[in-house]
């Protein structure tokens, strides 16, 4: 169980780029390529969290831009085939999406006669 703290930890503080324990001026690294190594990893990092989620929040818009006929309905169905694939196939998916979608947004599907 301790190890596990110490390993979670230590994934934590390399994420967000902490140290893991309190360091003297002496023991603290003075290379510019360790701290672009760390910061490399933290900005893939929070790109996998980030991209995902801005994905997920454009489909509201994206909504209300296709009834505006601003995007090629080819192309909003091109951008949006994988959420709809995955809400279709995951009901809690599906539940937060029709929340966003219809009751955030307020979008309506519109008639075409």
């Amino acid at each position: 169980m301790r190890g596990e703290k110490k390993l979670l930890a230590g994934l934590i503080c390399g994420v967000l780029m902490l140290p893991s324990r309190p360091m003297s001026m002496e023991a603290r690294p003075q290379t510019e390529e360790h701290c672009t190594e760390r910061s490399g990893l933290s900005w893939y990092v929070w790109m996998i969290m980030f991209v995902p989620l801005v994905y997920f929040l454009s489909v509201g818009p994206a909504l209300k831009l296709r009834d505006a006929d601003v995007p090629p309905n080819s192309v909003y169905s091109a951008i949006y085939t994988p959420l709809w694939s995955s809400v279709r196939a995951y009901p809690p998916l599906s539940r937060s999406v029709n929340w966003y979608v219809y009751t955030l947004w307020r979008w309506r599907p519109r008639c075409i006669y």
